[in-house]
């Protein structure tokens, strides 16, 4: 029994990527690299928010194919993606669609290469003081598969009047 128990810890910590997180899809793989600061928004204003992943898969990330990969909306539990968000309201008309805040920048990104991706948050009218979290991962758009599941999140706090 020990030995079955050990020799499956070991294949599994083996398929473990560099961030102990096993990569999702072939050929596809990311690291997280960075992000802007976080948001104090006041009534109105609309701010950018961008976040930075390494491509350290074999596959290059490209637009406006089946290999674009997408900055997915997730949920509170940074697991499930491709989701509504709660904040839809602050989507000032450039998120890429109702479960992608947005796409590369860049129209390729090698192995190798950092891919940015920028999307905008309008605080609405209504919205009460405290802060409010934008929680995405990258997904390749055509079949929504996480391609590193890590979680990534951006918050933007509203000062009380």
């Amino acid at each position: 029994m020990r030995l079955a128990v050990t020799t499956i810890i070991t294949t599994v910590l083996l398929s473990l990527g560099s961030a102990g997180l096993a990569s999702a899809v072939e050929g596809y793989d990311s690291d997280y690299a960075g992000e802007s600061a976080f948001l104090n928004i006041g009534p109105g204003a609309s701010q950018p928010f961008q976040v930075f992943f390494k491509n350290t898969g074999t596959a290059a990330w490209q637009k406006n194919t089946a290999s674009q990969v997408n900055l997915a909306i997730c949920r509170a539990d940074k697991t499930t993606c491709n989701a509504f968000s709660p904040n839809v309201d602050w989507n000032d008309g450039t998120w890429l669609s109702s479960i992608a805040y947005a796409t590369t920048s860049q129209d390729i990104v090698n192995p190798g290469e950092l891919g940015t991706f920028a999307y905008h948050v309008k605080m609405p009218l209504t919205a009460q003081s405290g802060t409010y979290r934008f929680n995405g991962d990258l997904a390749i758009a055509r079949t929504l598969q996480k391609i590193h599941p890590q979680g990534y999140y951006q918050d933007a706090t509203v000062a009380a009047p």
